[in-house]
């Protein structure tokens, strides 16, 4: 286990494996309804946070990641997958221990063509790049976020307009997690004026529309 003092949401416990402290499933971002533009979520936990777990994935194929898996050629161990069309707005931190930030902060976007994907795959694990990082002598804080997909996150019509829903949930979803990593990622080691996005195929072409945040 690894344990981290946040300043703004206490005591925060995750995993520790190779020196890298792994903290997953932290909420960023609050929604009234699956439907709803996202609320940047801050709330401190009375009695710790536990990030010791993966969170809810976006509602997807549940199948799709031994389809992705298929693509490298190799099948990489995972468990269960958990699902939510509400609270799947969460990501997860990859910081070494011996940290003595700020140091620089790269988000990782999954692709999926806007339907599938999640922070827990095992392909995207970012303790590998981060543990690399200590080696070479140039540490950095990785972040993996979730966003929603398929019909919750990118379904557009004139009715759903008319009711006030809003177009590309997905990407206000993204959105909502920079401001929050802006906002986090110092309690973490991470320095909020150095932070790189990448991405994975759809993962990538993302990023554009979110140029003026990042």
């Amino acid at each position: 286990m690894s344990q981290i003092n946040h300043p703004q949401l206490g005591r925060v416990t995750g995993t520790s494996q190779d020196g890298i402290a792994y903290f997953r499933g932290i909420k960023y971002a609050s929604l009234e309804h699956a439907f709803a533009a996202p609320k940047v979520y801050s709330e401190r936990a009375a009695d710790g946070l536990d990030a010791t777990r993966h969170g809810p994935g976006a509602t997807s194929l549940s199948v799709a990641c031994d389809m992705e898996l298929g693509l490298i050629q190799k099948s990489l161990p995972h468990g269960p997958f958990t699902t939510s069309s509400t609270e799947c707005l969460n990501l997860n931190i990859a910081v070494p221990e011996n940290a003595k930030g700020p140091l620089p902060v790269f988000v990782f976007i999954h692709g999926g063509g806007f339907a599938i994907g999640s922070n827990a795959w095992p392909q995207y694990d970012l303790t590998r790049i981060v543990k690399l990082s200590q080696d070479i002598g140039k540490p950095v804080v990785g972040v993996q976020i979730n966003y929603r997909l398929g019909v919750y996150g990118f379904l557009d019509s004139t009715a759903l307009r008319e009711a006030g829903v809003k177009p590309n949930r997905g990407l206000l979803d993204q959105k909502a997690a920079f401001a929050w990593i802006r906002d986090h990622i110092s309690g973490f080691h991470g320095n909020p004026d150095s932070v790189t996005a990448i991405g994975q195929s759809a993962g990538s072409s993302k990023q554009l529309p979110l140029e003026p945040l990042v």
